[in-house]
């Protein structure tokens, strides 16, 4: 298995490296670390010379290898390096298949989750990329207790592959999984002794919640201090439950943003 892990050498990145590191330690993962360099618009229109471009993109490729050693002796994991020039977009997916990566952590701007959403190149990740993503904010820490909000849409059909790879992300730490839905169908579902996600995640602890409000961030915010949650897992989709977090609430998710990671696992159905 495989992390890869994109970082531009900023404070963000560094802090999304050192939660990367941390993980791939704990899961026995081989750690990749991506740079991507693209040419700026005004160095391209100043006529530079091929020569000085090629030095900076050893300059970049230096200092990537330099943190890999580094953070291989700092976690006694596996690491390895990719610099590319070209936009973080395009040469993503190549890596991803180069190195079988399951796994994708960027860092996240610490402001509302809906500004995140709207645009930034890890909200453009999150579309683009079929494997999870894991959105790491700069205020976040590895931390050994694994409690896992996955707030979803119960009134849609939420795809098999998703709760496989939610078990398999919750296996891998030992969590536990809490399945948070702002609306009555949870509560339908308990009155019918119903459990519609009990062959797709045996094998993992996990149970379902679920609130009643007209705004659905302030409402996850809210469940994510009162259970103390590691992670927040959403699906991204066009329409529903998404779809509602990001149009349709206009409230921040928490005062300061996201203080807990946000796990983003697409369906590949």
């Amino acid at each position: 298995m495989s992390i890869i892990v994109a970082t531009d050498f900023t404070k963000l990145a560094d802090n999304a490296v050192a939660y990367a590191a941390a993980m791939a330690k704990h899961t026995s993962a081989r750690l990749v670390l991506f740079h991507a360099y693209s040419w700026p618009i005004h160095a391209a229109n100043a006529q530079l010379s091929a020569e000085y471009f090629q030095s900076l993109f050893q300059q970049y490729g230096h200092r990537l290898e330099e943190q890999g050693k580094l953070i291989g002796r700092q976690y006694g994991i596996e690491v390895s390096s990719e610099c590319a020039v070209t936009y973080i977009e395009d040469s993503l997916p190549e890596t991803i298949e180069k190195y079988n990566g399951k796994l994708l952590i960027m860092g996240m701007k610490g402001k509302s989750l809906e500004q995140d959403l709207m645009g930034n190149t890890t909200t453009s990740m999150i579309k683009k990329i079929n494997i999870p993503i894991l959105a790491v904010p700069e205020v976040a820490q590895w931390k050994d207790t694994r409690k896992m909000l996955f707030a979803c849409d119960m009134s849609s059909l939420v795809p098999q592959d998703v709760l496989q790879r939610l078990k398999e992300f919750a296996a891998s730490f030992q969590g536990e999984v809490e399945v948070f839905s702002v609306d009555k169908v949870v509560e339908d579902l308990q009155k019918e002794k119903v459990d519609p996600f009990k062959e797709d995640l045996e094998g993992i602890h996990y149970y379902y919640k679920n609130v009643r409000s007209q705004d659905v961030i302030a409402a996850i915010a809210a469940e994510i201090k009162e259970i103390k949650a590691d992670f927040l897992v959403m699906m991204p989709q066009k329409r529903g439950f998404w779809e509602a977090v990001v149009h349709r609430s206009k409230t921040r998710l928490m005062a300061s943003g996201l203080q807990i990671p946000l796990l983003s696992i697409p369906s590949l159905e």
